[in-house]
């Protein structure tokens, strides 16, 4: 660990009489990457650098940019083959579109990290967005229960607090019950309100809570195999199994 210390000297601020000034300083960051940083390869920055800290972005745009820009060196001449003469102008070509091909490829491999690095900071930008959306409802929402509870005992918070969540239940309830969309053959009754429905678009059983669209099922009589309509909190009779049956044997 390393402290820098600014103490009073003669009534004022003096850091060099602790740090001794830039020199020592220098000399600290040396003594640290050779007792610390070697230990794990790492080596010790460019003593007098000017180089300043760029973000990942900065950086794959400027390498993404060089590359880019850089000049081709492409092949002019065929290279000497020794006694057997120079390369043939098939290996010549190839020679010339690899080095092409491995510049672009290059430049193009370089295009896509900045692109990467670019799509996440998107997506960072967007989730913490959404956050800070989440975070003031959040707040708004503790502002108006603080005002709702305002005055009240830690009982009367508590016995309020039961009432909400009861109330929530009860609202999606209701809007489950209302979504309920299904054309299916009737199972079995579960209880007084409740059955089971076998859908014929998924051929998956869903259990239907619909106190009226029960009442009605009941007073037709429904039986398993029957085809049923529910739509909401109604259900109806389409269709007996009996009568399906009976037409499918006059159709043999």
């Amino acid at each position: 660990m390393v402290a820098y210390v600014c103490p009073m000297v003669d009534g004022r601020l003096r850091s060099t009489a602790f740090i001794g000034g830039p020199q020592m300083l220098r000399d600290m960051q040396t003594d640290f990457a050779k007792d610390v940083g070697m230990k794990f390869g790492l080596e010790r920055g460019i003593e007098g650098s000017n180089a300043k800290h760029q973000t990942i972005r900065e950086y794959y745009a400027r390498a993404n940019e060089a590359e880019l820009t850089a000049k081709i060196e492409v092949p002019l001449e065929r290279e000497s083959r020794g006694l057997i003469g120079k390369e043939s102008d098939e290996e010549f070509a190839q020679r010339v579109a690899r080095t092409v091909h491995d510049k672009m490829i290059g430049g193009f491999v370089k295009g896509q990290e900045l692109e990467g690095v670019k799509r996440r900071e998107r997506d960072q930008a967007l989730k913490v967005g959404i956050k800070e959306r989440q975070v003031e409802g959040l707040r708004d929402e503790l502002k108006g229960w603080a005002k709702a509870t305002e005055g009240l005992t830690p009982e009367g918070v508590a016995a309020m607090q039961k009432a909400v969540a009861a109330k929530s239940r009860e609202v999606l309830d209701r809007a489950r019950r209302a979504a309920q969309n299904v054309l299916g053959h009737f199972v079995r009754w579960l209880d007084q309100d409740r059955f089971v429905v076998r859908d014929t678009d998924t051929y998956q059983n869903q259990t239907i809570e619909a106190p009226n669209g029960a009442a009605v099922l009941r007073r037709e009589g429904v039986k398993e195999g029957d085809l049923v309509r529910v739509k909401g909190e109604a259900a109806e009779l389409v269709q007996r199994a009996s009568e399906r049956d009976r037409g499918r044997g006059m159709e043999r």
